[in-house]
């Protein structure tokens, strides 16, 4: 699933989790790569105490997702258990999905912003808000129990929007609020030119911050997303 010898690496990074500060052993790394179609971006996230990998491979032709596929691998053998494909054009976007000893089923997903999971992926989500008035429907895949197998990648869309706060962190960032669906205070995403530097949210008493480290190549921005001007939701 990852970049083919015909395709340019352009950008790549990993993900930290942390809860109170303290890391935690959750292991996401994402690649960009140009190939002859478009552009192909790769996010791997391995939880080894629940032995279970998530990945998600997705391409972009012209500053838009156009296909993505997911695959939930878990057991001591990360054996495949769950797989959906997401497929978007202007006139149609179906998203297709089948658990672990289910059948395949497909449901139209026109006129929803498509989540596949990854953090690398944020940017993408808070911009189509943003771009749309700062409100609209999300689609994100259903994995809050992995030992309900047989539901894992079921849809799971609601109404979430975002606002645009000044970042006090660094004048380069782009700070957004983003709220609705399962957040139950809203969370707040940094991002640069489009791609999550950070993302701070509150489940119960702890505090969960996800943040970029080891950062290499040049991230192309808008040729990922569409247009990220922070203009567009003000």
């Amino acid at each position: 699933m990852r970049a083919g010898p015909q395709a340019q690496l352009l950008a790549s990074g990993e993900y930290e989790y942390l809860r109170d500060g303290v890391s935690v052993p959750v292991y996401e790394s994402w690649q960009l790569s140009r190939t002859a179609r478009g552009l192909s971006l790769f996010s791997h996230r391995e939880v080894p105490a629940a032995s279970l990998v998530i990945s998600a491979k997705a391409c972009f032709a012209g500053a838009g997702l156009q296909r993505c596929y997911l695959q939930w691998c878990s057991g001591a053998a990360l054996e495949p258990v769950a797989k959906a494909f997401y497929t978007a054009t202007p006139a149609v976007s179906r998203y297709r999905y089948r658990g672990h000893g289910a059948r395949t089923q497909s449901i139209d997903a026109q006129n929803a912003h498509f989540f596949p999971l990854m953090r690398v992926f944020a940017g993408g989500v808070i911009h189509g808000l943003a771009a749309g008035g700062g409100s609209g429907r999300v689609l994100v895949p259903w994995i809050h129990d992995p030992s309900m197998q047989q539901r894992l990648f079921e849809p799971e869309f609601s109404d979430r929007s975002v606002r645009q706060l000044g970042s006090e962190k660094d004048p380069r960032l782009d700070h957004f609020h983003y709220s609705g669906g399962r957040y139950e205070s809203g969370a707040d995403y940094w991002l640069l030119n489009g791609l999550l530097q950070e993302y701070r949210w509150q489940q119960g008493d702890a505090e969960w911050t996800v943040r970029l480290k080891n950062p290499a190549g040049v991230w192309p921005g808008e040729e990922v997303w569409g247009r990220i001007s922070a203009a567009e939701s003000a």
